[in-house]
């Protein structure tokens, strides 16, 4: 059986023509790339915390991929200290699983009050 987007298969078609300053705007079709947004804003505002959570066993937001992409954003690497991970035995819908969904609960909270005093 081939793997489809539940949003393709229900009729809907994402826009993903956004394209970033300098960027090609990701694989035609298939989504977008605001990877030089994200750096341009972590460079103007370096006080700004990332939180890339996900499942290990995404199909759709791939585990390597992601954490590759935010460790290769063009941006001084001293700003990587800003990005923190996060991740769960799961899929992509890392809140269907219970234990998942506490630690994702926890983990956000956690992070909003790091963050909250713009440390």
């Amino acid at each position: 059986m081939t793997y489809e987007p539940s949003a393709r298969m229900s009729g809907w078609h994402w826009d993903m023509a956004v394209k970033s300053p300098g960027g090609d705007g990701g694989w035609p079709g298939t989504s977008s790339n605001v990877e030089a947004d994200l750096a341009y804003t972590m460079k103007v505002n370096p006080k700004m915390h990332i939180l890339l959570m996900g499942g290990y066993f995404d199909l759709g937001t791939l585990y390597f991929g992601a954490t590759s992409e935010m460790k290769h954003l063009p941006m001084p690497a001293s700003l990587q200290k800003n990005i923190a991970y996060k991740f769960f035995p799961t899929g992509h819908m890392v809140y269907v699983n219970p234990e998942a969904r506490t630690g994702l609960r926890d983990r956000t909270a956690e992070f909003i009050r790091d963050n909250e005093k713009g440390q």
